[in-house]
Protein backbone atom coordinates (compact mmCIF):
# COMPACT_ATOMS: atom_id res chain seq x y z
CA UNK A 1 0.00 0.00 0.00
CA UNK A 2 1.36 2.66 -1.60
CA UNK A 3 0.51 6.09 1.50
CA UNK A 4 1.37 9.66 1.25
CA UNK A 5 1.51 12.64 4.15
CA UNK A 6 -1.52 14.72 4.14
CA UNK A 7 0.88 17.50 5.43
CA UNK A 8 4.21 17.24 3.29
CA UNK A 9 3.18 14.46 0.66
CA UNK A 10 6.17 12.30 1.77
CA UNK A 11 5.67 8.84 0.59
CA UNK A 12 8.92 7.28 0.88
CA UNK A 13 10.15 7.41 4.51
CA UNK A 14 6.93 6.87 6.62
CA UNK A 15 7.19 4.80 9.78
CA UNK A 16 4.88 2.06 9.70
CA UNK A 17 2.49 2.31 12.86
CA UNK A 18 0.30 -0.74 12.73
CA UNK A 19 -3.15 -1.20 11.48
CA UNK A 20 -6.84 -0.03 13.22
CA UNK A 21 -9.31 -1.92 11.61
CA UNK A 22 -9.74 -1.45 7.94
CA UNK A 23 -6.82 1.77 8.04
CA UNK A 24 -3.14 1.40 8.35
CA UNK A 25 -1.32 4.13 10.93
CA UNK A 26 1.78 5.60 9.86
CA UNK A 27 3.88 8.39 11.30
CA UNK A 28 5.66 11.11 8.88
CA UNK A 29 9.57 11.34 9.78
CA UNK A 30 9.48 14.67 8.15
CA UNK A 31 6.06 16.94 9.90
CA UNK A 32 5.71 14.63 12.81
CA UNK A 33 2.42 14.35 11.58
CA UNK A 34 0.49 10.74 12.61
CA UNK A 35 -2.65 9.64 10.17
CA UNK A 36 -4.53 6.77 8.66
CA UNK A 37 -4.34 5.67 5.48
CA UNK A 38 -6.83 5.32 3.27
CA UNK A 39 -7.53 8.96 4.89
CA UNK A 40 -11.56 8.25 4.58
CA UNK A 41 -13.87 10.29 6.58
CA UNK A 42 -17.26 9.11 7.97
CA UNK A 43 -20.63 9.74 6.32
CA UNK A 44 -23.36 11.98 6.87
CA UNK A 45 -24.91 9.26 8.58
CA UNK A 46 -22.14 7.93 10.35
CA UNK A 47 -21.82 11.31 12.33
CA UNK A 48 -25.48 11.92 13.11
CA UNK A 49 -24.41 10.11 16.33
CA UNK A 50 -21.28 10.65 17.09
CA UNK A 51 -22.90 14.27 18.07
CA UNK A 52 -23.65 12.58 21.33
CA UNK A 53 -20.22 12.85 22.34
CA UNK A 54 -20.71 16.69 22.27
CA UNK A 55 -23.39 16.06 25.03
CA UNK A 56 -21.07 14.55 27.47
CA UNK A 57 -17.98 16.42 27.03
CA UNK A 58 -17.20 19.02 30.08
CA UNK A 59 -18.11 22.56 29.03
CA UNK A 60 -15.01 23.97 30.08
CA UNK A 61 -12.29 22.11 28.02
CA UNK A 62 -14.57 23.46 25.38
CA UNK A 63 -14.51 26.88 26.27
CA UNK A 64 -11.19 27.29 27.37
CA UNK A 65 -9.87 26.88 23.85
CA UNK A 66 -12.88 29.46 22.62
CA UNK A 67 -10.83 32.29 25.41
CA UNK A 68 -7.36 30.98 24.02
CA UNK A 69 -9.16 31.64 20.17
CA UNK A 70 -11.10 35.01 21.01
CA UNK A 71 -7.33 36.38 22.47
CA UNK A 72 -5.67 36.29 19.12
CA UNK A 73 -8.77 38.67 17.93
CA UNK A 74 -9.66 41.86 17.91
CA UNK A 75 -13.16 43.05 19.23
CA UNK A 76 -16.07 43.21 17.24
CA UNK A 77 -13.87 41.28 14.51
CA UNK A 78 -16.17 39.55 11.70
CA UNK A 79 -15.87 35.62 12.25
CA UNK A 80 -16.30 32.85 10.57
CA UNK A 81 -16.73 28.89 12.47
CA UNK A 82 -16.33 26.58 9.90
CA UNK A 83 -17.85 23.37 11.65
CA UNK A 84 -19.77 25.00 14.25
CA UNK A 85 -21.84 22.19 14.90
CA UNK A 86 -24.44 23.76 17.47
CA UNK A 87 -22.88 27.02 18.08
CA UNK A 88 -21.79 27.00 21.01
CA UNK A 89 -18.52 28.94 20.06
CA UNK A 90 -20.79 31.50 18.13
CA UNK A 91 -23.05 32.18 20.60
CA UNK A 92 -19.61 32.93 23.46
CA UNK A 93 -18.24 34.97 20.29
CA UNK A 94 -21.70 37.06 19.50
CA UNK A 95 -22.50 37.51 23.34
CA UNK A 96 -18.94 39.22 23.60
CA UNK A 97 -20.13 41.89 20.38
CA UNK A 98 -18.26 39.93 17.69
CA UNK A 99 -19.84 39.45 14.16
CA UNK A 100 -20.14 35.64 13.82
CA UNK A 101 -21.08 33.30 10.81
CA UNK A 102 -21.41 29.79 11.00
CA UNK A 103 -21.03 26.94 8.31
CA UNK A 104 -21.53 23.08 8.95
CA UNK A 105 -22.96 20.27 6.39
CA UNK A 106 -25.40 18.81 9.17
CA UNK A 107 -28.81 20.86 8.73
CA UNK A 108 -29.50 19.30 12.13
CA UNK A 109 -26.77 21.00 13.32
CA UNK A 110 -27.59 24.25 11.73
CA UNK A 111 -30.94 24.37 13.40
CA UNK A 112 -29.87 24.02 16.57
CA UNK A 113 -27.06 26.73 16.34
CA UNK A 114 -29.84 29.09 14.73
CA UNK A 115 -31.96 28.99 18.40
CA UNK A 116 -29.16 28.87 20.32
CA UNK A 117 -27.40 31.79 18.54
CA UNK A 118 -30.62 34.03 16.75
CA UNK A 119 -28.32 37.24 16.12
CA UNK A 120 -25.67 34.87 14.16
CA UNK A 121 -26.11 33.76 10.23
CA UNK A 122 -25.22 30.46 9.18
CA UNK A 123 -24.85 28.01 6.16
CA UNK A 124 -25.93 24.41 5.99
CA UNK A 125 -23.50 22.86 3.60
CA UNK A 126 -19.96 22.03 3.17
CA UNK A 127 -16.84 25.09 3.52
CA UNK A 128 -16.78 24.67 -0.04
CA UNK A 129 -20.30 25.12 -0.91
CA UNK A 130 -20.18 28.31 1.03
CA UNK A 131 -17.32 29.52 -1.03
CA UNK A 132 -18.83 28.65 -3.91
CA UNK A 133 -22.11 30.81 -2.44
CA UNK A 134 -20.44 33.55 -0.93
CA UNK A 135 -17.71 34.52 -2.59
CA UNK A 136 -17.47 37.97 -1.99
CA UNK A 137 -17.55 37.80 2.10
CA UNK A 138 -14.49 38.58 3.64
CA UNK A 139 -14.10 38.05 7.43
CA UNK A 140 -10.99 39.26 9.93
CA UNK A 141 -10.62 35.78 11.13
CA UNK A 142 -11.98 32.07 10.61
CA UNK A 143 -12.09 29.21 13.31
CA UNK A 144 -11.47 26.09 12.96
CA UNK A 145 -12.28 24.00 16.39
CA UNK A 146 -11.61 20.21 16.29
CA UNK A 147 -12.14 19.99 12.80
CA UNK A 148 -9.55 19.06 10.90
CA UNK A 149 -8.75 15.55 12.51
CA UNK A 150 -11.63 14.57 10.84
CA UNK A 151 -10.45 15.51 7.33
CA UNK A 152 -8.65 13.81 4.40
CA UNK A 153 -6.90 16.53 2.98
CA UNK A 154 -6.80 19.28 5.73
CA UNK A 155 -3.90 21.52 3.95
CA UNK A 156 -6.32 22.03 1.17
CA UNK A 157 -8.67 23.20 3.53
CA UNK A 158 -6.50 25.70 5.06
CA UNK A 159 -4.81 26.85 1.48
CA UNK A 160 -8.93 27.94 0.63
CA UNK A 161 -9.59 29.39 4.31
CA UNK A 162 -7.48 32.18 2.90
CA UNK A 163 -9.91 33.14 0.06
CA UNK A 164 -12.22 34.36 2.74
CA UNK A 165 -9.67 36.34 4.57
CA UNK A 166 -8.95 40.24 5.09
CA UNK A 167 -5.18 40.90 4.85
CA UNK A 168 -3.93 40.91 8.04
CA UNK A 169 -6.98 37.98 9.24
CA UNK A 170 -5.92 35.32 11.11
CA UNK A 171 -7.13 31.60 11.49
CA UNK A 172 -7.33 30.17 14.70
CA UNK A 173 -7.36 26.12 14.97
CA UNK A 174 -7.80 23.63 17.59
CA UNK A 175 -7.02 20.00 17.68
CA UNK A 176 -6.88 17.00 20.09
CA UNK A 177 -3.33 16.61 21.21
CA UNK A 178 -2.39 13.79 20.78
CA UNK A 179 -0.08 13.39 23.74
CA UNK A 180 -2.90 14.31 25.97
CA UNK A 181 -3.59 11.24 28.16
CA UNK A 182 -1.60 7.90 28.96
CA UNK A 183 -4.61 6.14 27.46
CA UNK A 184 -6.51 6.33 24.10
CA UNK A 185 -9.82 7.58 23.80
CA UNK A 186 -12.47 5.44 21.77
CA UNK A 187 -13.35 8.11 19.73
CA UNK A 188 -9.91 8.61 18.62
CA UNK A 189 -9.68 5.95 16.05
CA UNK A 190 -10.36 6.53 12.28
CA UNK A 191 -12.81 6.77 10.03
CA UNK A 192 -14.07 9.76 13.53
CA UNK A 193 -10.15 10.90 13.71
CA UNK A 194 -8.06 10.47 10.75
CA UNK A 195 -5.17 12.40 11.68
CA UNK A 196 -2.96 12.81 15.17
CA UNK A 197 -0.96 16.29 15.73
CA UNK A 198 1.66 17.24 17.54
CA UNK A 199 2.62 21.36 17.87
CA UNK A 200 5.31 20.78 14.89
CA UNK A 201 2.90 18.88 12.63
CA UNK A 202 0.28 21.54 13.23
CA UNK A 203 2.79 24.55 13.18
CA UNK A 204 4.00 22.68 9.65
CA UNK A 205 0.33 22.53 7.90
CA UNK A 206 -0.02 26.37 8.52
CA UNK A 207 2.57 26.85 7.28
CA UNK A 208 2.43 24.87 4.15
CA UNK A 209 -0.96 26.42 3.57
CA UNK A 210 0.86 30.29 4.02
CA UNK A 211 0.25 31.92 7.17
CA UNK A 212 2.60 32.34 9.49
CA UNK A 213 2.04 30.89 13.17
CA UNK A 214 2.03 33.72 15.97
CA UNK A 215 1.15 31.33 18.82
CA UNK A 216 0.58 27.71 19.95
CA UNK A 217 -1.01 27.07 23.32
CA UNK A 218 -2.24 23.77 25.27
CA UNK A 219 -5.05 23.93 27.05
CA UNK A 220 -5.73 23.53 30.71
CA UNK A 221 -3.94 20.49 32.62
CA UNK A 222 -6.80 20.38 35.21
CA UNK A 223 -9.23 20.65 32.46
CA UNK A 224 -7.51 17.89 30.85
CA UNK A 225 -7.86 15.34 33.74
CA UNK A 226 -11.35 16.41 34.16
CA UNK A 227 -11.94 15.20 30.45
CA UNK A 228 -9.92 11.80 31.48
CA UNK A 229 -12.26 11.50 34.54
CA UNK A 230 -15.20 11.95 32.04
CA UNK A 231 -14.17 9.88 29.85
CA UNK A 232 -13.54 6.84 32.00
CA UNK A 233 -16.74 7.15 34.09
CA UNK A 234 -19.44 8.97 31.68
CA UNK A 235 -18.32 8.49 27.99
CA UNK A 236 -17.15 4.82 27.62
CA UNK A 237 -20.13 3.34 29.80
CA UNK A 238 -22.51 5.33 27.95
CA UNK A 239 -21.41 4.59 24.60
CA UNK A 240 -20.69 0.74 24.82
CA UNK A 241 -24.17 1.11 26.47
CA UNK A 242 -25.61 2.18 23.67
CA UNK A 243 -23.83 -0.61 21.33
CA UNK A 244 -21.83 2.53 19.88
CA UNK A 245 -18.13 1.46 21.35
CA UNK A 246 -17.51 -0.31 18.38
CA UNK A 247 -18.54 2.13 15.95
CA UNK A 248 -15.10 4.20 17.22
CA UNK A 249 -13.00 0.86 17.11
CA UNK A 250 -11.40 -0.19 14.14
CA UNK A 251 -13.57 1.50 11.66
CA UNK A 252 -16.54 -0.34 12.31
CA UNK A 253 -20.18 0.47 11.59
CA UNK A 254 -22.26 0.98 14.96
CA UNK A 255 -24.59 -1.52 15.85
CA UNK A 256 -28.36 -1.76 14.64
CA UNK A 257 -30.44 0.56 15.87
CA UNK A 258 -28.16 2.40 18.23
CA UNK A 259 -28.13 4.90 15.62
CA UNK A 260 -31.71 5.93 17.12
CA UNK A 261 -31.02 4.99 20.75
CA UNK A 262 -28.44 7.58 20.11
CA UNK A 263 -30.66 10.21 18.96
CA UNK A 264 -32.58 10.06 21.82
CA UNK A 265 -30.12 10.05 23.90
CA UNK A 266 -29.06 12.89 22.59
CA UNK A 267 -32.24 14.58 23.26
CA UNK A 268 -32.44 14.02 26.42
CA UNK A 269 -28.96 14.94 26.97
CA UNK A 270 -29.51 17.92 25.20
CA UNK A 271 -32.52 19.40 27.41
CA UNK A 272 -31.00 17.94 31.11
CA UNK A 273 -27.27 18.27 29.99
CA UNK A 274 -26.30 21.13 31.76
CA UNK A 275 -28.15 20.30 35.17
CA UNK A 276 -26.19 17.05 35.08
CA UNK A 277 -22.73 18.29 34.28
CA UNK A 278 -23.12 20.69 37.09
CA UNK A 279 -23.42 17.47 39.68
CA UNK A 280 -20.99 16.19 37.85
CA UNK A 281 -18.65 18.78 37.97
CA UNK A 282 -19.23 19.33 41.84
CA UNK A 283 -18.13 15.23 42.13
CA UNK A 284 -15.41 15.69 39.64
CA UNK A 285 -13.52 18.92 40.43
CA UNK A 286 -12.20 18.26 44.19
CA UNK A 287 -11.09 14.52 43.34
CA UNK A 288 -9.60 16.28 39.82
CA UNK A 289 -7.60 18.77 42.26
CA UNK A 290 -6.27 16.15 44.74
CA UNK A 291 -4.69 14.10 42.05
CA UNK A 292 -3.45 17.29 39.93
CA UNK A 293 0.21 16.84 41.83
CA UNK A 294 0.29 12.94 41.14
CA UNK A 295 -0.90 12.98 37.07
CA UNK A 296 1.15 16.14 35.70
CA UNK A 297 3.67 13.65 34.08
CA UNK A 298 1.34 11.85 32.24
CA UNK A 299 -1.47 14.28 31.38
CA UNK A 300 -1.07 17.45 29.00
CA UNK A 301 -3.81 20.12 27.89
CA UNK A 302 -6.56 18.07 25.78
CA UNK A 303 -5.76 20.22 23.03
CA UNK A 304 -3.74 22.54 21.07
CA UNK A 305 -4.91 25.88 19.77
CA UNK A 306 -2.32 27.61 17.55
CA UNK A 307 -3.09 31.28 15.46
CA UNK A 308 -1.89 32.31 12.51
CA UNK A 309 -1.47 35.35 10.26
CA UNK A 310 -2.74 35.64 6.93
CA UNK A 311 0.08 37.55 4.87
CA UNK A 312 -1.63 38.25 1.57
CA UNK A 313 2.17 39.29 0.20
CA UNK A 314 3.28 35.90 0.76
CA UNK A 315 0.54 33.93 0.10
CA UNK A 316 1.43 32.99 -2.92
CA UNK A 317 4.64 31.00 -1.51
CA UNK A 318 2.48 28.28 -0.27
Amino acid sequence: MQASCPVCTNNKSLLAQGKDGEFELFQCPDCDLKFSWPMLAGSREWYDSAYLMRRVVPQPKVQNYFQIGLSSLPGRSKILDIGCGEGDFIKYAADRGYQVWGTDFSEEMIALAKKNAPQAKFFAGTFEEFLRQHPQEKFNGAVIFEVLEHLSDPLSTLREVKKILKPGGRVIVSVPNRGAWPVTHFGDHPPNHLSWWSKRSLSILVQKAGFEVESIKTTSYLLSLHCLATYLTTQLPLYALLGQKKKFIGGQASEAGSLDLGRRTSSFLRHYGPWLRKIRNAIYWPAVLLLSPFMWPLVEGTSLVLSAKFNATNSGKS
